[in-house]
């Protein structure tokens, strides 16, 4: 993670705390009996540890007089030497005298700059992101309050620095749609939590795509609309191993393998099953969920928020964006190295909360161990995002939050027990609007144990197998009487609905025998409501 460089920076040991001098090297120079100079960095705890101070001296030639081994020791860490600092050689966690973090530009963050440049060498922020990041969250918040997707997007990429921290393997996750509906807008706002440039597009290679992955160790990344290849579900699921490929040198040795805790965010037309011209293994599926964006009111997007239209939502969301971009991630990394411990024990406490509550809400129906990890991997989600509200840098609240969490850990686990039918809304309005109704209005149908007391302006009754939609409430979610009708037909035509008016369900609510003429009957076993 580490290395200890001596001559790295110049930096008075003796003017540090107690506390941190801890663990520093130091360089002891001695002539041969030759007259060569000799030069070796001895670590602290080796000093510390007599016998092996004296056998790192043996290996050199050099011998003490008996039973002064412990005196030469002490001698030695009485010295006033320098402190080499440490050269964070990758991105990502070093937990050195203090714990820090490397960025991607090589920018090391910690719980104060002034120790981080006193003990890390390479470029320092001299003050904290937090009112930057605060900027940051007020731009974004109004845009993405209840708009569910967005909101999971953006406490995932909170959520990269969480895994090693709290031993749990990387993932992936993918946002699948039509162009035009929004992706790439909720992956620049994903971008920009941690970074200041510009979202990563691209064809990639497994080759090529495994040291962009290794980059970002500890962090989460996105890649807008890769280009559909085959084999891509193999390469996304490799992410979650954590491991790149084992390869050999030129003459017959092992090469060096990258490694890496890293969560990935993919968007494209295709998913990943789809475009890998091979069988796609059930584990690669788990490793990197799909969540379909069809089915939402705008695209992706379930509000505009304040504006009124995408021609001028789109444009705010990247000004917001951009503007204090990198921020978020940086102070969120102060946050967590304040109290690093207590950090640590708070994500696993939720992590452990929310998945218990997902399965709970899963019961039933989602219960094979495939479907628990994939609610584990957004509990970790959810728990990266609690720490923000924590630390007071989420543009989210609580309970906006843990209906993203849940809103799309649902979807994703529709999409892996039955990816067919997501598949087939791509491309048919009239289906993606039942579902989004249907998924909507789910709480608000009629029990059977219900009096409905003005039929005409209710919703319907549903039960396992059927929903009973009043004929207004069916020919308000598609606009008009007209439209209604065509996506009727259609809806016919793939079984989703039932000829006729639906009287053997109607006939169990004696109320709506009146509006017989005018349901609709859908079939919920065609849905995966």
């Amino acid at each position: 993670m580490a290395d200890r460089q001596a001559g790295a920076g110049s930096q008075d040991h003796r003017g540090l705390p107690a506390r941190q001098r801890r663990g520093y090297p130091r360089e002891v120079v001695f002539s041969t009996p030759h007259g060569r100079v000799q030069r070796e960095l001895v670590k602290e705890a080796d000093l510390v540890q007599g016998g092996r101070f004296v056998k790192n001296l043996a290996d050199l030639g050099l011998r003490c007089a008996r039973g002064q081994e412990g005196k030469v020791a002490t001698l030695i860490q009485s010295f006033p030497v320098e402190a080499s600092k440490i050269a964070l050689t990758r991105t990502g966690w070093a937990f050195g005298p203090v714990p820090a973090f490397r960025m991607q530009d090589g920018v090391v963050i910690g719980a104060d700059p002034d120790t981080i440049a006193a003990i890390y060498a390479g470029p320092t922020f001299t003050q904290s992101y937090r009112s930057e990041a605060l900027k940051w969250c007020e731009g974004v918040k109004r845009l993405i309050e209840d708009n569910r997707i967005p909101t999971m997007v953006i406490a995932l990429q909170l959520a990269g620095p969480l895994l090693r921290l709290i031993g749990e393997n990387g993932f992936s996750v993918h946002l699948d749609g039509m162009s035009s509906v929004g992706k790439s807008s909720a992956g620049t706002m994903a971008h920009a939590v941690f970074s200041r440039g510009h979202l990563m597009t691209a064809e990639a290679t497994a080759n090529g795509l495994e040291p962009v992955i290794a980059r970002h160790n500890d962090h989460a990344f996105v890649l807008d609309e890769p280009r559909p290849r085959a084999g891509m579900a193999k390469d996304s699921c490799g992410v979650a191993n954590g491991r790149g490929k084992l390869r050999a040198t030129a003459n017959g040795d092992a090469a060096h393998q990258n490694e890496w805790k890293t969560i990935l965010l993919t968007t494209g037309e295709t998913t990943p099953t789809e475009a890998s011209k091979e069988p796609v293994q059930t584990g690669q599926r788990v490793r990197h969920p799909v969540i379909a964006v069809q089915g939402h009111r705008y695209g992706l997007f379930d509000t505009f928020g304040p504006f009124d239209s995408d021609t001028a939502f789109v444009p705010a969301i990247k000004t917001a964006a951009s503007q204090h971009a990198g921020s978020l991630g940086r102070a969120y990394i102060e946050a967590l190295c304040q109290d690093l411990p207590a950090s640590i024990a708070r994500a696993k406490q939720q992590v452990e909360l929310e998945h218990g509550s997902l399965i709970v809400l899963a019961a039933g129906r989602w219960t094979s161990p495939q479907h628990h990890r994939m609610l584990r991997n957004f509990a970790i989600i959810y728990a990266a995002g609690v720490l923000a509200i924590d630390f007071g840098l989420a543009p989210w609240t609580l309970a906006g939050l843990t209906k993203a969490i849940r809103h799309c850990a649902f979807r994703a686990l529709r999409q892996f027990d039955n990816p067919a039918f997501f598949t087939l809304m791509k491309d048919n309005r009239a289906i993606e609007t039942l579902w989004m109704h249907l998924e909507e209005c789910e709480h608000r149908f009629i029990t059977p144990q219900g009096r409905p007391d003005a039929p005409t302006v209710a919703i319907g009754w549903k039960d396992d197998d059927y929903a009973c939609i009043s004929r207004e409430a069916f020919e308000g979610w598609f606009g008009n009487p007209t439209e209604a009708a065509s996506a009727l037909k259609l809806l016919l035509q793939h079984g989703l609905v039932i000829p006729g008016d639906g009287r053997h369900m109607l006939r169990k609510l004696p109320r709506w025998t009146g509006e017989t003429g005018r349901a609709v009957c859908v079939d919920l076993s065609r849905v995966p409501l």
